[in-house]
């Protein structure tokens, strides 16, 4: 089985984040309005760099609230994002365009079931990244970059090249043309 090389999963990566932050935006417009939206998410970037504890200072601006609403609405549609287009492309936007599809240990297209358990496996990751901020007192950033270290940081280490998500999913990224992918009958 040949895996995705390096440059193409990192570029496909690139391309799923512009396109989530994007839809992020969008979403925000449409749920915040177009007032309210620019300084919902601009206080929201501001805060990234706080900790849990610097929220004392800003208690007119209700952080915890602001911080729960963006924060939950950033990770359902991650989640979404990711199981629509693994579901309809079998591979993410980022990684499609690169000509990668995602399979099982045995070659074969994922179904349903390992999509679900994709995005469950992401989300979990998502909400211990969340609960390490909380229980460590550490900013967004900190815990953006331990996230995509966990996360990213085996399909450097690894032969198999698989992400964390790949992994606790058993499942593959890998060059469409590259083999003979079987898909579920």
């Amino acid at each position: 089985m040949e895996t995705m090389n390096l440059v193409k999963r990192g570029l496909g990566s690139i391309i799923d984040k512009v396109i989530i932050i994007v839809a992020f935006v969008l979403v925000s417009f449409l749920l915040f309005g177009m007032y309210g939206m620019p300084g919902m998410l601009g206080t929201y970037v501001a805060c990234m760099g706080f900790t849990p504890d610097e929220y004392s200072h800003l208690e007119q601006y209700s952080p915890y609230s602001l911080d729960f609403q963006v924060t939950a609405l950033f990770v359902v549609l991650n989640i979404v994002y990711c199981f629509v287009s693994e579901y309809f492309l079998k591979a993410t936007v980022g990684k499609y365009i690169l000509r990668g599809v995602i399979v099982d240990s045995n070659e074969k297209n994922i179904d349903t079931a390992k999509i679900a358990k994709r995005c469950s496996m992401l989300t979990m990751m998502m909400l211990i990244a969340i609960m390490i901020r909380w229980m460590f007192n550490t900013t967004y950033w900190t815990v953006i970059i331990i996230f995509f270290l966990v996360n990213d940081l085996p399909v450097l280490l690894m032969n198999s090249r698989q992400s964390m998500v790949d992994f606790l999913s058993s499942t593959f990224l890998v060059n469409k043309d590259s083999n003979k992918i079987q898909s579920i009958s």
